[in-house]
Order: structure tokens, then sequence, then C-alpha cells
């Protein structure tokens, strides 16, 4: 899952994390992960981490998370 702050527009914010979880499934795909095993979603600014009121909150917002499901 890739996900953003909530600086830009929605629409931006989607495309760029979901650009951040396939830069991801790339790296793993280069160190022999079955294409198969990976899915990648965007999540943008709808789950954030962290308060997006100050800058901290907007850098521990901007990131990757890899979910195990099975």
């Amino acid at each position: 899952e890739g996900h953003t702050d909530n600086v830009g527009s929605v629409p931006f914010n989607m495309q760029l994390s979901l650009d951040r979880a396939e830069a991801v499934k790339e790296f793993l795909l280069d160190r022999g992960v079955y294409e198969a095993r990976i899915l990648t979603e965007g999540r943008g600014p709808l789950d954030p981490k962290a308060d997006n009121d100050s800058e901290e909150g907007r850098a521990a917002n901007r990131r990757v998370q890899v979910v195990i499901l099975d």
C-alpha cells in the first residue's frame, strides 16, 4: 500500500501513492519474488498514520506499507 500526506490534489496523491507501491513491487521482483504474490494499491491521503498539521506528521504519512495477506 502506497500512502501520501494531504498536500496537493487527491487525484495527484492517489497516483503518487500507487507509483510508490509499484516502485516497491519492482524492487521485490528484482529480488526474485513472484509477481503473482504481489498486489499493489495506492491509498493516497486516505489512511494517515500521523497528523498532517506538522512536517513530521506529513513525513510519516509519505510511506509504503507491506501488508501480508496470507
